[in-house]
């Protein structure tokens, strides 16, 4: 497939929201690293045929889908969530020629009634794929970044997010630790920054919210902190399972203050299980590079490309 435009719209028309934004602004660094151009545009005047256009799920006229047609029908459209509830009685999605329909990686897709009638209305579609939430990193950086081994600098642990879990976060007075545990989407920290904090940390809190845990659904944070040689810990089964056991389950503080002891003291099984993680991140699909080959597959494989 030649290389197209990779388009991130964000309109008064369909508007994307602020942790989307951050998610496909990440997801696309890939597309970049692969020599596409990707742009942020504003306007639906701005969308052309040669592109592929991720669009949220803040649709705010009854016609989105005629007014696509009109302006881009070419064009491919990378879109999140976009089921009936959304589009209104006046769109269907089955009207663009050209349309991915993407979610959330949830094993479990009957998990959660506020989504269980979006499952059932693609479940039957081939033009559907799972956005798979991944380290924002080229594999063949994987395990080249220097950490810090400086006692002084380092850290027991780190957690990087919205504000999950808090009850689980080691006792301060005990251990060195950064938790960033935010409820503005806005405080997010920016991937560099993220990277850096996991390059200093011993271990790394994978905690999950509830809807994920019954969804079976792996955030990213547990895919960054394996690509900068952290221990995860994680209060998610799924998340140990996803990842071939590599990462620690963890359910109480004191579970999770047990396991950063044992890896401060235990250097040989610290780096066994660092070197594990190296290896699922580069072998099975840790990255962003992964997590758009699994959209560009589906495209080409269902035709939507060309």
């Amino acid at each position: 497939m030649n290389k197209k435009e990779i388009l991130l719209l964000h309109c008064h028309e369909i508007m994307c929201p602020r942790v989307l934004t951050f998610v496909f602004q990440e997801l696309t660094y890939a597309f970049q690293e692969r020599g596409y151009q990707v742009r942020q545009v504003h306007q639906l005047k701005d969308l052309h045929n040669d592109a592929i256009v991720f669009v949220g799920d803040g649709i705010r006229i009854p016609d989105v889908v005629q007014r696509l047609n009109q302006q881009a029908p070419d064009a491919i459209y990378v879109a999140w969530y976009w089921g009936k509830n959304k589009l209104g009685p006046h769109s269907r999605s089955a009207d663009l020629k050209k349309l991915l329909h993407v979610h959330e990686n949830f094993l479990d897709k009957q998990a959660l009634p506020s989504h269980r009638a979006y499952f059932e209305e693609i479940a039957g579609l081939p033009n559907t794929a799972p956005l798979l939430l991944r380290a924002r990193e080229h594999p063949d950086k994987i395990g080249t970044y220097r950490r810090v081994v400086d006692d002084n600098q380092r850290l027991d642990y780190c957690y990087m997010g919205w504000r999950y879990c808090p009850e689980l976060v080691p006792q301060p007075t005990k251990y060195r630790g950064i938790y960033h545990g935010v409820q503005n989407h806005a405080e997010y920290w920016p991937y560099e920054k993220r990277r850096d904090v996991y390059l200093h940390s011993l271990c790394a809190l994978g905690f999950q919210v509830e809807d994920n845990l019954v969804s079976k659904h792996v955030s990213q944070r547990i895919y960054e902190g394996l690509a900068y040689g952290c221990v995860v810990l994680t209060n998610s089964p799924a998340a140990v399972e996803q990842t071939d056991g590599i990462a620690v389950l963890v359910q109480t503080q004191q579970e999770v203050e047990q396991q950063i002891d044992y890896y401060k003291t235990h250097p040989v099984e610290c780096q066994e299980k660092r070197e594990a993680g190296y290896h699922f991140i580069k072998t099975r699909q840790g990255t962003n590079h992964d997590a758009i080959d699994v959209l560009l597959d589906k495209m080409h494989s269902t035709k939507i490309a060309f």
